[in-house]
């Protein structure tokens, strides 16, 4: 078994003094003999300020269909999705750079993978369409195949893939050749990082949807270390999503979203993503 875990010792000497911000998100994924049947989990906490999130059914004339979170107060771009061909895709701010860098967003890539590829291996062939990213992280999964992609400013790239292993994620450079785009520091990110490692190291094998859920209910740290962070009023920044899929070798993917706002009911979405979700759920407003 290969097993990768991305983290970065080294950012501490790049970056320990700067103050940066805070706004965050964690991102983790595994595929496998490790993973229940060899199939795929990926997952992601979105944490922000307290904006609007919403899930949507999206249709366009020409692509594939698929349901997404969407940041409706910022740009509308989508934050996380899965397609009707099984693949899913996730997404990082990369916090790391400064403001001015990181929003120069051209499109919403994401959207683009969601609408026009079917697979790991049909993107990883398209390596150069990510210089049209801004600064951030991607992490793509199929039920075969998961990648970690990370762009930095100036249009640099790098890409990991693999068949068997864990991939997570946070808000800072991992990769070697990108620690010196790290210009602020994030001891947040740092500490998820070091947080949802130990979750995933620790966690009974083979890893299920229900084990990934667990972790995105993570309070094991302090309230702004943990993987979730509760929204209340007098927080600024908490976790506004949790998004976690299911894709196995074998039948449909399963879709759990979890939708949070400072003292409102959770809103809670679970969906068997087969033929009847993709040809009747779409005909509907979300319950």
């Amino acid at each position: 078994m290969f097993r990768i875990i991305i983290w970065c010792a080294a950012f501490l000497v790049i970056a320990a003094a700067i103050p940066g911000p805070v706004e965050a998100c964690t991102l983790w994924v595994a595929t496998g003999p490790i993973v229940k049947d060899n199939g795929t989990l990926i997952a992601k906490n979105r944490d922000n300020k307290q904006i609007i999130t919403e899930l949507k059914f999206i249709t366009r004339e020409k692509g594939f269909r698929f349901i997404g979170l969407f940041d409706i107060e910022a740009y509308g771009y989508v934050v996380s999705g899965i397609n009707e061909k099984g693949l899913a895709v996730i997404n990082a701010s990369a916090v790391s750079v400064p403001e001015e860098k990181r929003n120069v967003a051209k499109e919403d890539l994401t959207e683009r993978l969601l609408t026009y590829f079917d697979s790991v291996d049909s993107l990883i062939k398209e390596e150069a369409m990510f210089a049209a990213s801004h600064p951030a992280f991607y992490i793509i999964a199929d039920a075969d195949k998961v990648a970690l992609v990370e762009v930095a400013p100036g249009n640099k790239i790098s890409m990991k893939a693999s068949r068997d292993g864990i991939f997570t994620h946070t808000n800072h450079y991992t990769e070697e050749k990108l620690l010196s785009d790290n210009e602020l520091a994030t001891p947040d990110s740092r500490r998820r990082l070091d947080r949802v490692d130990y979750l995933m190291s620790t966690s009974p094998l083979p890893l299920t949807i229900e084990q990934f859920i667990a972790v995105s209910e993570d309070r094991g740290n302090s309230p702004n270390d943990s993987i979730l962070k509760v929204c209340d009023k007098s927080k600024k920044v908490c976790t506004l999503a949790s998004w976690v899929v299911y894709v196995p070798k074998k039948g449909f993917p399963d879709l759990y979203v979890k939708i949070m706002r400072p003292e409102q009911p959770d809103t809670i979405y679970r969906f068997i993503l087969d033929e009847r979700f993709w040809t009747e759920r779409f005909k509907v407003k979300l319950p």
